[in-house]
């Protein structure tokens, strides 16, 4: 059948703030007026213009005012010597707790990492805690890539797993991300923090020999980070998760578990290919400790005040 002419609404206002000009209605008529572009009735500040069939290019409104730049000229156009660029941000607290978390941890000699937060559904399937299930993608790329990580564990033993083969075995890092799984019918989702020690403390030289990394060093990397967030009087109790080694504590604040260290089971290293099971992991549930900075920055805002 025929095609129609398409039509497309402009506003005389927006073309002259996106080219920094001061055209008129009648100007620009008279600019597209070459084009056969056909002009319908004009209200206020719009326009309503019919695209010849043979412009297919013309469908929408910035299509149009660069074809107002291209034939008025851009040598025409007044050059600007000031231009105003709102670079005001609505703060993000969250983001900004991170941003702490990582200087933290960066000041305590850990480098960051950043991994993608979709696994296998088998690895997915060894940090899931009972009554839980995994969080599945309707449309995977691939099978390897097909379920959102319920662990950050999973990301740090990657990370761990591809330095190892690189012929890097001492390893000190840390990553910031979400994590999801499915609980019955509800979706639960949260960020958590996770940092690595493996290999050697101290590797051998001429004053000494090599020191590997143990259980205290992981516990004493958890508690110095949890000090600096103000966390004190903590406990901790035996930990209870299948990815642990004996060498394992979950942190208790008030009844509630906020984190968990120690050496990460043989078979959870042979699962990521990494063949001496000397990691040592800390993780910490961002969530607990957001809410309690927000309301400590609120606190001292008011202090401040009075």
């Amino acid at each position: 059948h025929r095609q129609q002419p398409a039509k497309v609404p402009v506003s005389v206002k927006k073309i002259n703030r996106l080219l920094g000009t001061s055209l008129s209605r009648k100007k620009i008529i008279s600019i597209l007026s070459p084009l056969e572009i056909q002009f319908g009735k004009a209200e206020g500040d719009r326009l309503d213009l019919r695209i010849p069939t043979f412009r297919p290019d013309l469908v929408r409104e910035i299509d149009i005012v660069e074809e107002v730049g291209r034939l008025y000229g851009y040598d025409n156009i007044p050059q600007a010597t000031q231009a105003y660029v709102d670079q005001e941000q609505t703060a993000n607290e969250k983001v900004a707790f991170a941003d702490r978390l990582r200087a933290l941890l960066s000041g305590m000699g850990l480098k960051e990492t950043v991994s993608l937060s979709l696994v296998t559904p088998q690895t997915a399937q060894m940090f899931l805690a009972p009554e839980t299930s995994v969080v599945e993608l309707v449309n995977p790329l691939s099978q390897e890539l097909s379920v959102f990580r319920p662990h950050m564990f999973i990301s740090a033993l990657t990370a761990a797993a591809y330095n190892r083969n690189r012929q890097m075995p001492n390893l000190r890092f840390f990553e910031i991300g979400n994590v999801a799984w499915k609980k019955g019918e509800e979706y639960i989702q949260k960020k958590q923090v996770v940092a690595v020690l493996a290999g050697q403390r101290q590797e051998p030289s001429w004053h000494g020999q090599a020191q590997n990394f143990d259980f205290y060093d992981i516990k004493g990397l958890a508690y110095a980070f949890l000090g600096k967030l103000g966390l004190h009087n903590l406990s901790h109790a035996s930990g209870s998760e299948p990815f642990w080694d004996s060498e394992c504590a979950q942190i208790m604040m008030q009844d509630q578990v906020i984190g968990s260290f120690g050496r990460l089971s043989a078979e959870v290293c042979d699962h990521f290919k990494i063949k001496t099971a000397d990691v040592f992991a800390f993780c910490f549930d961002f969530e607990t400790r957001w809410p309690r900075w927000m309301a400590a920055k609120a606190l001292l805002k008011i202090l401040l005040w009075l």
